[in-house]
């Protein structure tokens, strides 16, 4: 029976602990760039470079990309390398391969220096590799050689063999491995009885490069199979080396894994259908690399159009840096123009208007105008709606879309419409040529399950899902983590994104550094509750976390935030001193700050034995910045206050009976 590893969660675990770094890194104002150098038209490694550069701005390294005419001279290539060599902004240098037959790479890579070679093909790395030094190591070998440590995988002894010889994959993983003490046989074009050797090996690892070459015939069982091919088919699909089967076929005839009963395998082999339905990579907008971009908004009336459109505004001028220009182009519904002036104001993003008596396409043909002048760089054109779809409606913004011709045209949809939504998006499509969807109301919604028929009717990406009102709610839509949440299996790395995107680093430090010299105040608390409610609804924080977000649904929002905001009415109530040195607050103090705060004496008294508590764990944990039992949270809404803390804190109902002394 053969294990088959997916390093797809292994990477997200990567990425979000990398993200952590770089950002501590910024704090120190140290900044990583890496310069990506890619010569000629290779399918394969547009593939490659477009995930290089997503996965830099995923955790916030600098990227910087070099694309060269395939007629580019060898001189041209070394002086670029020379040149990105000396430039001290530049921590790595990585040159995609294959280059164009007429270049010598070898000449290349010996160019690149040892220091910034982060592919690990300068003969300075290579010979450091052979002879099991510390050294940088081939991007794909490391990524295979963290799988087997994630996923404890002892080489020692295992018969590994290795199907392709390249330099870039196959050869200096044969040393990676050798180095961990595996006997290794490599086996290429040449090798006789290729088939019969793949199937003696305890680990196979495929870097052939040729679409489903690995067979089950020559997997023997319990192996472990890793597949690093990357193939494109005739229908333009990326592929692997090894033949997966598809969903019926895996359902029927695959055996299941030790490490799974047949139910956790059907889980897994419909998520992996999932994400391949929603889309097998990330979407974004796409940039004009010079000039002024243009979207064009469309949708109907009440899916939140016009919100969306500001907080999409709000995501490229916060996080893309863009130069925004809204422009109000729904000159039909009332008071839509007021509405988005208002949104505008509120994220600090100008907005064009000429006010409802002007027609929606001469708006926006004067906002063009208006953007240029100022050198904007992204227009976002807000459309008129409609109750349903008619004929006057997509005449006005064909229209538009023949005088703006615009980069992206982006349909919102209302997860909360049901199969409705599959109508309006293959209407729209039809019509205006849709490049990607907005979803909104998704904190409704929080399955997304309708999203299924639209990728698969429109087959159109989707680039954004909304999930609350505040124009920060917005998130990028990653496949793979919305096949976690159709499937109620959580969304970790969203929830950490959004923590390092909302919640205050420095606070965060100051509180754990006190944590560790075992202080925690109310200060603290206060700081605390102040962290939490920039995150937002409790329940869809929960929603997010494996095994929590059963719970979830027992949450009450509404007593929880009241439950809080009684908690610092109380705390602001009390004097910087009290706040500091809670072991001064007696009767009359207690007194003092229930009337400022407007509670009962026992609600303060409730607070302060939480306080208690939460110094008590505090004490024990000096030395260990961990964070309390998360579950604990659903405990707030029964007024237990912060997590951590017993629900029944402060309840006379739970204090020990003194026992009476005899006489």
């Amino acid at each position: 029976m053969a294990i088959i590893i997916d390093g797809k969660e292994l990477a997200k675990k990567i990425r979000a602990n990398l993200k952590i770094e770089c950002e501590e890194l910024k704090q120190k104002n140290i900044n990583s760039k890496l310069a990506v150098i890619m010569v000629g038209e290779d399918p394969a490694s547009k593939v490659y470079v477009r995930n290089k550069s997503r996965a830099c701005e995923d955790v916030g390294i600098e990227y910087e990309e070099y694309l060269l005419d395939a007629n580019t001279t060898q001189n041209e290539l070394i002086e670029l390398i020379e040149k990105l060599n000396k430039d001290k902004t530049v921590n790595g240098i990585l040159l995609q391969s294959p280059i164009p037959s007429n270049l010598d790479i070898n000449e290349a890579f010996r160019t690149i220096s040892p220091e910034k070679d982060v592919d690990g093909f300068n003969p300075v790395n290579v010979g450091k590799l052979v002879l099991n030094q510390d050294t940088f190591v081939s991007c794909t070998p490391y990524g295979i050689m963290k799988m087997f440590e994630e996923y404890n995988i002892d080489l020692t002894g295992k018969n590994v063999v290795i199907l392709g010889r390249s330099n870039i994959v196959g050869k200096p993983l044969i040393h990676c491995c050798l180095n961990k003490n595996a006997t290794v046989t490599s086996c290429h074009s040449k090798t006789l009885e290729l088939a019969k050797k793949a199937k003696e090996a305890d680990i196979l690892i495929s870097a052939i490069g040729k679409a489903h070459f690995v067979t089950p015939d020559m997997v023997k069982e319990d192996a472990v199979v890793i597949d690093v091919g990357i193939n494109r088919l005739d229908n333009g699909k990326i592929t692997g080396d090894v033949d997966f089967e598809n969903v019926k076929e895996k359902a029927l005839g695959q055996e299941v894994l030790d490490s799974l009963n047949p139910s956790q395998m059907v889980v897994k082999i419909v998520h992996d259908e999932l994400q391949v339905l929603l889309g097998e990579e990330d979407a974004r907008i796409h940039f004009k690399k010079q000039g002024m971009t243009t979207v064009m908004m469309v949708g109907l009336q009440g899916t939140g159009k016009t919100t969306a459109s500001a907080k999409i505004a709000n995501y490229c001028k916060n996080k893309l840096a863009r130069r925004v220009l809204l422009v109000a182009c729904d000159v039909v519904r009332p008071a839509a123009i007021e509405q988005l002036q208002t949104l505008g104001k509120s994220i600090d993003v100008e907005v064009f208007t000429c006010g409802p008596e002007t027609s929606a396409v001469e708006t926006a043909r004067q906002a063009l105008a208006y953007a240029k002048d100022r050198q904007k760089d992204l227009v976002i054109f807000d459309t008129a709606g409609r109750l349903h779809i008619d004929e006057a409606l997509m005449q006005e913004l064909q229209q538009m879309k023949d005088l703006v011709v615009p980069d992206e045209i982006l349909l919102t949809v209302d997860a909360m419409t049901g199969q409705d939504i599959v109508t309006v998006a293959k209407e729209f499509n039809e019509q205006l040529s849709v490049t990607g969807l907005i979803v909104t109301k998704m904190d409704g919604d929080a399955r997304g399950g309708g999203l299924l028929s639209v990728r698969s009717i429109t087959n159109v990406p989707v680039l954004f899902v909304s999930n609350g009102e505040k124009v920060d709610d917005l998130e990028e839509f990653h496949p793979d983590r919305m096949a976690d949440r159709i499937l109620g299996m959580g969304d970790i790395v969203t929830l950490v994104e959004q923590a390092q995107d909302k919640l205050d680093i420095e606070v965060q430090k100051k509180t754990a550094e006190r944590m560790k010299q075992g202080v925690f105040t109310f200060n603290d608390l206060l700081a605390q509750l102040g962290q939490v409610s920039k995150m937002g609804s409790m329940q869809k924080m929960m929603n997010m976390i494996p095994g929590i977000n059963k719970v979830a649904k027992n949450l009450d929002d509404e007593k929880m935030n009241s439950q809080m905001k009684k908690s610092e009415a109380i705390i602001l109530s009390m004097t910087e001193y009290e706040r500091e040195n809670p072991s001064c607050l007696k009767a009359s103090r207690k007194n003092r700050i229930a009337k400022g705060a407007g509670v009962k004496v026992m609600d303060v008294n409730r607070l302060i034995n939480q306080l208690e508590q939460m110094q008590m764990m505090t004490k024990m944990m000096s030395g260990k910045a961990k964070l309390p039992d998360m579950s604990a949270l659903q405990n707030m809404q029964r007024g237990g206050g912060m997590p951590g803390m017993s629900k029944h804190s402060g309840s006379k109902k739970q204090k020990p009976k003194k026992k009476k002394k005899k006489k």
